[in-house]
């Protein structure tokens, strides 16, 4: 098995998880508080594209690349989900217990069937479709399960041509955008959103599998090659549309893109041994945990604190607390989702057994 650790995958995962973070906090500041501090609202959108969009990369080239000379689809399935589900869901009781004993708040109420999209983790991405009890993870949680459902079709299709698959991906990426009033009307799982739908953001994730790959057998041709791709496409957007190139929308996708494409080659090739590693990997360890507690965590603040009321540096005092408060809530719950994991694993491991022995 050829599993090669990608550094800059650690790297990228905690910068997106921060972005996504500073995006809903600022989106706090400027929308529910309606605080004036002159963030200019072509700026502040570029965290969220960016964090999606980081995200969206990673988990195709951190999938790929991980599994790409020993891929069994029964096993790919059971990795996924305990990577996903035992970790959702201690992080969902602990947030129905909170919520309940710091405000006496009753998450079930009304028609209990609804539990069943929080238990597939789909309630974030389909809340604006049907009642869920959606508490933590937001919509892209159900779009990666779904994006993970189908890559073992993805990964097939990309051995036999990766070109090919890439282009396919972009053609079918280009005309869910084009009908998506359509495919929302008729498609029960489509989103109304079009950059939340798995087939719009499909080639960021192909793409992400070819940048890792070249990255982990380091093809320094195609990197540079890939590199001058990504200054001229940032640079066109700079020169273009600089007032409007940052908004989170589908036209922008290859300028986030690109800057992870900068971001990742100059962390891979000139930065990735620097003093800083311990922050970025435990950042990237609890990611996903932070990533989940995050919302809930600015919906208290929001509710309990006035930010109207304080100046800038007040401002980034909160935010800075915002973030600090979903790693370590991470950090206290991380061992308890880890041996939620392991039961599960021993469980299906026994099951396997007794299966195979009978």
């Amino acid at each position: 098995m050829n599993k090669k650790k990608i550094a800059s995958l650690d790297y990228v995962r905690a910068l997106s998880v921060l972005f996504i973070i500073i995006f809903h906090y600022t989106a706090v500041i400027l929308y529910d508080q309606k605080v004036d501090v002159h963030i200019s609202r072509y700026i502040f959108p570029l965290f969220g594209g960016l964090g999606v969009s980081f995200f969206i990369i990673i988990s195709g080239g951190g999938i790929y690349n991980s599994i790409k000379n020993n891929f069994n689809v029964l096993n790919f399935y059971k990795k996924r989900f305990i990577s996903i589900y035992p970790t959702y869901y201690v992080a969902y009781i602990i947030t129905v217990l909170f919520l309940f004993l710091i405000g006496g708040r009753m998450v079930f109420q009304g028609d209990f069937t609804r539990i069943i999209w929080t238990l597939l983790g789909l309630d974030g991405f389909l809340s604006g479709r049907v009642s869920t009890y959606y508490l933590i993870g937001e919509w892209f949680l159900g779009f990666i399960i779904i994006m993970y459902i189908f890559f073992p079709v993805i990964r097939l299709l990309y051995i036999k041509n990766k070109y090919w698959t890439f282009l396919l991906a972009l053609i079918l990426s280009i005309l869910s955008v084009r009908y998506n009033s359509y495919l929302y009307d008729h498609i029960p799982f489509w989103n109304k959103r079009d950059i939340w739908n798995p087939i719009v953001r499909l080639p960021e994730f192909i793409f992400g599998m070819f940048l890792f790959e070249q990255i982990s057998e380091k093809r320094i041709t195609v990197i540079k090659l890939i590199t001058a791709v990504a200054l001229i496409i940032v640079a066109g957007y700079t020169i273009n549309d600089h007032r409007d190139m940052v908004i989170n929308e589908y036209r922008n996708i290859p300028l986030f893109t690109s800057i992870l494409v900068l971001m990742v080659v100059v962390y891979e090739f000139a930065f990735k041994k620097i003093h800083f590693n311990s922050v970025i990997n435990f950042l990237s360890k609890y990611s996903f945990l932070a990533f989940l507690y995050h919302h809930q965590i600015l919906s208290i603040i929001n509710g309990k604190i006035n930010l109207r009321i304080l100046d800038k540096t007040g401002l980034i005092s909160c935010g800075l607390i915002v973030i600090t408060l979903s790693f370590v809530l991470a950090y206290l719950t991380f061992n308890s989702c880890q041996r939620f994991a392991n039961y599960l694993t021993w469980k299906i491991k026994l099951k396997s057994e007794i299966t195979s022995n009978n």
